[in-house]
């Protein structure tokens, strides 16, 4: 993929995560979505330029991705959570589910 492609696609997670905040009711899956998007996207275009960078000065490293790994499972976590809470929400109501 190329590094306006992955920097395309993180500028678009962000914009549709303020559109996911921004609709009634708030969609917290399409949230929780494009925030894990976002970091995952992200990742790739640094490390992407971090090994064209490190390709041009003859050292390659290997980056930490730990952090990210943690930040993206935690956003499904909360994600997963939020969708579950509004499942519930709509169940116990005693609306129809559409």
């Amino acid at each position: 993929m190329s590094r306006n492609m992955q920097a395309i696609l993180t500028l678009y997670s962000t914009l549709f995560m303020r559109f996911a905040l921004r609709v009634t009711p708030k969609n917290y899956m399409l949230f929780g979505m494009h925030l894990t998007n976002f970091f995952v996207q992200g990742r790739h275009l640094i490390r992407r330029l971090n090994y064209e960078r490190n390709l041009n000065s003859g050292a390659l490293s290997i980056p930490n991705t730990a952090a990210l790994t943690v930040a993206a499972a935690a956003t499904t976590a909360v994600a997963a959570a939020a969708v579950a809470n509004q499942s519930t929400n709509l169940i116990g109501s005693g609306s129809p589910v559409s």
